[in-house]
């Protein structure tokens, strides 16, 4: 019995290689799109997550984007690895900038950077 477990054991190992012909590692990628960035944006004197009239844009060389808000995240950078520089701006709060936030990549997808930036009112 413990024979035929260890083969068992060896065959699901064996199949489960991802390795091709050549013994190349195939990787096998999902199709989930995802954002680089996370951005979460609160009020220095209340710490509260701030949304209403929030800007958010991200730089990164000769690129840039506004960020979406999505549940009160703002996000962007899809699928694409840098390093950039983030400010918000809203309605009776000083800009905050923060830089060199880097995006990083691996063989499929980019990897997120969640960041919080704290605005001081006017």
């Amino acid at each position: 019995m413990k024979k035929l477990l260890f083969i068992c054991l060896t065959l699901v190992a064996v199949s489960c290689n991802n390795d091709d012909e050549a013994g190349n590692i195939n990787i096998n990628c999902t199709e989930v799109f995802v954002n680089g960035l996370s951005v979460t944006i609160k009020d220095g004197q209340t710490d509260a997550i701030l949304t209403d009239g929030i800007t958010v844009m991200a730089v990164d060389g000769d690129y840039s984007e506004t960020l979406m808000l999505i549940n009160d995240v703002f996000v962007g950078a899809g699928e694409r690895a840098g390093t950039y520089s983030i400010t918000a701006t809203g309605d009776n709060y000083m800009p905050q900038t923060i830089n060199d936030v880097i995006v990083g990549e691996d063989e499929c997808h980019v990897i997120p950077e969640e960041v919080t930036l704290v605005l001081s009112p006017n």
